[in-house]
């Protein structure tokens, strides 16, 4: 509301963007379109299968609950992520020579661009609290689950024998072990938050098929799940860590790496299938 207040809405910055960000108002090219399809795919399988997003649905107390939960949800893209793309287009008018490195901290030197305003310091502070406490609840759920994980599926799988305190600790460990990598990933990677956005949802897209396949045919084995995600995650990873565009065909690698997932899963599916018959 600040920003819009002193800075304008989209309508009447238009004047100001036509002069300095012309190519907004130009008619998108086929790779354009293409990229953002392959964005659109991304975030569709990607983020509907956040581990920490799929371990909280076991908290609600009852299906009404969970319904009610999932209502709620659909609306709170309007209200959290619209309000941030239309403050930052405006921004554009008003910084137009930002990278992209700069260009992620667009609301931050709005505001500070505001500085003399009394009272504002409690707005940039609210801003950056907010910021920080939603960052921190992705990653502690995200900790959480990947720990859970850890230790169930692998350590405990490894030493059936160990106690629940063993088990704690362990996870404990890994997660220590895990965030002081990421912080080191952090620091040494020179790459902009959307980039490791993109890498996130290019991995994540693997999972799709094994969680949205598995629930609704019963009759997949394991090793063709098991088969289409190898193929799908070194598909991506050949691309993102080699000097090979992580583009190919305009497609992120992690969307074309998504297709080749679901054929492997089918065709496995088919021909093992047969073998059974015969």
């Amino acid at each position: 509301m600040v920003i819009w207040v002193q800075y304008g809405s989209i309508s009447s910055n238009e004047a100001l963007l036509l002069q300095v960000k012309a190519d907004f108002f130009k008619e998108p090219l086929l790779p354009d379109k293409i990229k953002w399809l392959s964005i659109l795919i991304m975030i569709f399988f990607g983020i509907s299968v956040y581990p920490q997003a799929i371990q909280r649905i076991y908290a609600a107390k009852n299906s009404q609950t969970l319904k009610r939960s999932f209502q709620l949800m659909i609306i709170m893209p309007l209200l959290t992520t619209l309000p941030l793309i239309i403050i930052a287009i405006i921004g554009a008018a008003h910084f137009p020579d930002l990278d992209k490195t700069g260009s992620e901290q667009i609301i931050l030197l709005m505001l500070s661009k505001l500085s003399h305003i009394e009272g504002m310091q409690y707005v940039i502070t609210l801003f950056i609290a907010a910021a920080i406490a939603a960052i921190m609840s992705t990653v502690d759920s995200a900790m959480l689950a990947i720990a859970s994980l850890f230790t169930q599926d692998i350590y405990h799988q490894q030493r059936p024998e160990a106690t629940q305190k063993q088990l704690t600790y362990v996870g404990k460990a890994f997660s220590w072990a895990l965030m002081a990598f990421m912080v080191y990933l952090a620091i040494t990677l020179p790459s902009t938050i959307w980039w490791l956005i993109q890498i996130k949802l290019e991995l994540l897209c693997q999972i799709a098929p094994a969680i949205m396949l598995g629930v609704h045919f019963k009759d997949l084995s394991a090793k063709s799940i098991l088969y289409g995600l190898v193929i799908g995650l070194s598909f991506t990873l050949v691309f993102l860590l080699s000097p090979l565009p992580n583009k190919p065909l305009g497609f992120h690698a992690g969307v074309i790496a998504l297709s080749l997932n679901a054929l492997t899963i089918y065709l496995y599916h088919r021909f093992s299938s047969k073998k059974v018959l015969q």
